[in-house]
């Protein structure tokens, strides 16, 4: 059986999601292990807020996952709408946050963006019950 063009499109954009997750978790462990300021790592020197802060990449990245998942199965407009929703606002985000809070954040949200942009679209699928589940 010969993949569809559709399916390299959901694979292409199931790796984005999962290399913007991959990149995130980095994030996160540089934290916690390069030092950054007075040979403090940024959890010494901002507590534990940093992590909340730091983990947002990661977070949006599952929850783009799962969206896109959704679209791509099941050919949702809500999903779909979520899913460019999502991407802008948190590209938005990590662009006005970049020189502060969001550092970082940046590569993340370009590779979601990026995601939603190649993933494919089943039209014409209705939820089922299978999808539910």
């Amino acid at each position: 059986m010969v993949p569809t063009a559709g399916s390299w499109r959901g694979r292409i954009a199931a790796g984005l999601c999962v290399l913007s997750g991959v990149y995130s978790a980095a994030l996160l462990v540089s934290i916690v292990v390069i030092p950054a300021a007075d040979d403090e790592t940024l959890l010494q020197y901002g507590g534990p807020w940093t992590v909340a802060i730091f983990a947002q990449p990661l977070l949006v990245s599952g929850l783009m996952w799962h969206v896109l998942r959704r679209r791509c199965h099941t050919g949702s407009d809500r999903a779909t709408a979520v899913a460019w929703t999502l991407g802008c606002v948190f590209f938005a985000y990590s662009v006005v946050g970049g020189f502060t809070i969001a550092a970082g954040a940046l590569p993340a949200a370009l590779l979601m963006l990026l995601a939603v942009a190649v993933a494919p679209r089943q039209p014409g699928r209705t939820l089922g019950r299978s999808a539910v589940r």
